[in-house]
């Protein structure tokens, strides 16, 4: 399998840095009354209450190949030094937004708690809900159309596989936020991303399959990152 180095470890590692530098050179942009997020783009991590942690993943799709006779767990990192995950956020109507999760990832098949070396590398992930809106009494934002409304695909090994979203027993398909207690998701206090996903054929759920993963905080961070790299380099210079 073909390795491509990413910049997504790099970017994360300055995320915080070009927060404070945007902050500096940039008038402040006001949040969007009521959401949880503005629009925008946000780099993604790994959420820390995986239940098949290590490696600690953002994406579990388990029995993604068929590999054994037994139950193959398959994760995918988004902290990885070869990851670069983002999420978008764009409105599209009046508390209407479409979100799309994409990127580059690393896992595969997970052994004894390691991805095993002939079944994992970086991978390409790409899905979008059309129609997210603010969840009734809190800014979190939450999907609730129809079973397989929304899709999108995760390209594993050169074959790119379906992915299609599937409602959980409290009705959405996905959610992003903290949760109605504003205490956060499953122990992180943060902002997460989760959802139950189907692989393959739409209706054919495989447990477990679905998003679990972090967000990070910063207002446009995928696209003003390149600022604070300007900002470094011309630091630099100066030295």
């Amino acid at each position: 399998m073909k390795i491509r180095v990413r910049t997504g470890a790099a970017l994360r590692r300055f995320s915080v840095f070009a927060s404070c530098s945007l902050a500096l050179i940039l008038p402040a942009v006001p949040a969007q009354a009521g959401i949880i997020l503005e629009p925008g783009s946000y780099l993604l991590g790994d959420h820390p209450d995986g239940d098949e942690l290590p490696p600690s993943y953002g994406l579990r799709l388990d029995e993604l190949v068929n590999v054994t006779s037994g139950h193959d767990v398959f994760t995918f990192s988004f902290d990885h030094a070869l990851a670069d995950m983002r999420l978008d956020i764009t409105a599209v109507g009046v508390d209407a937004y479409e979100i799309r999760i994409h990127g580059t990832a690393f896992g595969g098949l997970v052994v004894d708690n390691q991805y095993d070396a002939t079944m994992s590398g970086v991978v390409d992930i790409d899905f979008v809900y059309m129609l997210a809106h603010p969840a009734d009494g809190d800014d979190d934002l939450i999907v609730t159309t129809r079973n397989f409304t929304n899709t999108g695909s995760i390209t594993f090994e050169g074959v790119p596989i379906n992915l299609s979203d599937r409602a959980n027993s409290d009705g959405f398909t996905f959610r992003l936020g903290d949760e109605n207690d504003d205490q956060g998701h499953r122990g992180f206090d943060g902002i997460s991303g989760f959802g139950w996903l189907d692989h393959g054929t739409a209706g054919n759920h495989v447990v477990s399959s679905d998003w679990l993963f972090t967000v990070i905080p910063t207002p446009g961070s995928a696209a003003l990152l390149s600022v604070a790299f300007a900002i470094l380099s011309h630091s630099a210079r100066r030295r």
